[in-house]
């Protein structure tokens, strides 16, 4: 009788410890979505942040192989200057490198880029960093470069912060001209002014 009482208690413990290591999985599994979930709304600032960095005005005034080519006469364009090289700075800093290099694929424990991704995102950012020119104080003035490189290297690093958030399972941000698209495609709005409506699709 008490080899089965044992037996019994034994099994007892060992649901209570099935029980407790299931909970103990599913909280480190929702963490780890909400730290993916996240990553993923940073991620999403990054790349409107790029977006506004490739139209920014300040980028005339930053960027130029000659240095009469980043003069400028009004001081009011000093902010832009400012604004721009900040933008730039932040998305070639290592915090963002860092969030886009550890963003996980989705539902697996590899990285979301590729080693070839991953290193095409690192020698676009270095790449921005090497041209910078700083002053006295070691502060970015300006980009030795000119205006298309220094676009090329900005949309290759959205390009590449686009592919991540998508392996992560997360949404991309659309801008103005991909929602137009996509309403043309479905016939929302327009003159027409009608909606979409998926069942037409499924019938």
């Amino acid at each position: 009788m008490q080899t089965i009482a044992d037996q019994i208690a034994w099994e007892q413990k060992q649901k209570e410890f099935e029980a407790q290591t299931a909970r103990y999985k599913a909280t480190i599994g929702d963490k780890e979505s909400e730290k993916t979930s996240s990553q993923i709304e940073t991620l999403n600032t990054k790349v409107n942040l790029i977006d506004s960095l490739i139209d920014h005005p300040g980028m005339t005034g930053t960027t130029g192989v000659y240095g009469i080519a980043r003069w400028t006469p009004f001081s009011p364009d000093k902010a832009e200057k400012q604004q721009f090289i900040s933008g730039v700075s932040q998305l070639i800093s290592q915090e963002t490198l860092g969030t886009l290099l550890n963003l996980k694929a989705q539902g697996g424990t590899l990285g979301a880029l590729s080693d070839g991704e991953r290193r095409m995102l690192q020698e676009a950012a270095t790449k921005i960093g090497t041209w910078e020119m700083r002053n006295d104080d070691d502060k970015v003035t300006g980009y030795e470069i000119d205006e298309a490189s220094m676009k090329a290297e900005l949309n290759e690093i959205k390009r590449l912060a686009n592919l991540a958030i998508q392996k992560a399972g997360g949404t991309v941000n659309l801008g103005q001209d991909d929602i137009n698209e996509i309403n043309t495609i479905f016939g929302v709005g327009g003159t027409s002014g009608g909606s979409f409506d998926p069942s037409v699709y499924f019938k």
